[in-house]
């Protein structure tokens, strides 16, 4: 049977389901050419994306698929360009009419004919628009995220780590010693500058302190695609008695700490990361009701190191817990593109096998569900570490100390919506 027909019909089926969520809500149903808006997103579900992607997938010709997969670095330089031309910002002042690439490449010095093919590749992927001849725009759900909202002159992007360093993903994989290693100062991104060092050396070092910055900003943008309150629904932190400690390792600027503690008043916070880390996550605890209840000091998370490196962090954990204590992993939980059952050592801990997506979809949904995936592999590049699927959280938790309790798996498209909850053995 062909697989055309159930496709359509779960796009159909579920669309409906869409627009009806939306009509009894009072929502907007999501539009491509409106500005991006947070709330619009609690409607987006991976039922429709999913099967509209695999549909996208069967009918396009083969050929032309794999050419495009892989020449995904050409729409990748082109966003580069954009992100470095300050594009978004030079069109949203521009307003609703758009700007011709002639103006808009004026501010740079740049050739408008040229800077005009990189936009029309974009705006054929629904990123920026393209309103009359060499005339764009930019207010769509997609190209508004590229907006800092700041005047265009004080924007000075340089977005280069991550495009360098996949240039060299196949270098360091094939390499005898970093290929097989884990150690963080043999990575993709070191070889793309030239440097034998780990991405946080080479990030505090001075001449890549604008680096540094943008990548906090960078965090702080990403927690922004997710609920504000997630890490109050992957976990019940109430469970704990009044007056219970919860460390948050690696916690960043504090939006999870905050969270936790406006809705847990009673328990008392520790937030811990690097130094330069915690500057800024002061400045936003000093606004929290319960800030009073926050300690902090240093330290990071699990998907920034290999299993060596995060076995040792765990293993400390380990050495501090009492038999009373949890331990929450707040990272992607990868789930296989096959279908999975639980295998003996898995039985009987929930969670454990994701929902899976209706036949004839992939398990996971696709690529409807890459978002997951694709920062694994920037983890790779960045820090040669990794995000982990269930079966490699259990063998890293039952190699420290810990036996797994439970699996929290959120449906969403950002992060830190999955968590495997552990208690010591």
């Amino acid at each position: 049977m062909s697989s055309l027909t159930p496709l359509v019909d779960l796009i159909v089926r579920n669309a409906r389901i869409l627009e009806d969520a939306c009509a009894a809500s009072g929502a907007k149903v999501p539009d491509l050419d409106t500005p991006f808006h947070p709330a619009s997103e609690a409607f987006r579900k991976d039922p429709l994306a999913g099967p509209a992607l695999q549909l996208t997938a069967t009918v396009l010709s083969p050929p032309l698929t794999l050419f495009t997969a892989a020449c995904g670095y050409v729409k990748s330089a082109a966003l580069r360009v954009a992100l470095e031309a300050g594009v978004a910002e030079i069109l949203r002042e521009a307003g609703p009419q758009g700007l011709h690439a002639d103006d808009m490449a004026k501010i740079d010095g740049l050739d408008p004919q040229k800077l005009a093919r990189f936009l029309r590749l974009l705006a054929t992927n629904h990123i920026f628009r393209e309103v009359a001849p060499d005339v764009f725009a930019t207010n769509n759900c997609i190209s508004t995220l590229l907006d800092t909202l700041k005047p265009r002159k004080e924007i000075i992007a340089d977005m280069d780590e991550q495009y360098k360093a996949g240039g060299y993903a196949w270098e360091t994989l094939s390499d005898p010693v970093d290929g097989v290693s884990g150690e963080p100062d043999g990575t993709a991104m070191g070889r793309a500058f030239g440097l034998r060092e780990t991405t946080w050396n080479m990030l505090a070092g001075p001449e890549h302190s604008f680096r540094s910055r943008r990548f906090n900003i960078g965090m702080s943008a990403v927690t922004s695609l997710q609920p504000a309150d997630v890490i109050m629904t992957v976990f019940d932190w109430k469970f704990f008695p009044a007056g219970s400690l919860v460390v948050d390792v690696g916690g960043g600027i504090g939006a999870a700490t905050r969270s936790i503690a406006e809705n847990c008043p009673e328990s008392k916070i520790v937030l811990q990361d690097l130094p330069g880390v915690m500057d800024d996550a002061k400045k936003l605890l000093r606004t929290a009701a319960s800030a009073r209840h926050c300690g902090l000091s240093a330290q990071q998370v699990l998907h920034d190191w290999s299993d060596p490196y995060s076995a040792k962090i765990i293993e400390h954990l380990r050495a501090a817990a009492s038999e009373m204590t949890k331990l929450v992993i707040m990272d992607n939980v990868l789930s296989f593109a096959c279908r999975e059952s639980s295998d003996e050592g898995l039985n009987g801990i929930p969670g454990t096998v994701p929902k899976e997506a209706p036949a004839p979809l992939l398990a996971n949904y696709g690529a409807a569900n890459e978002f997951g995936y694709t920062p694994d592999l920037m983890m790779f590049f960045g820090l040669n570490a990794q995000e982990r699927n269930i079966r490699q959280f259990q063998n890293l938790l039952q190699s420290t100390g810990w036996t797994q309790l439970t699996v929290v798996r959120k449906p969403s498209h950002g992060i830190m919506t999955n968590a495997v909850a552990a208690m010591p053995l």
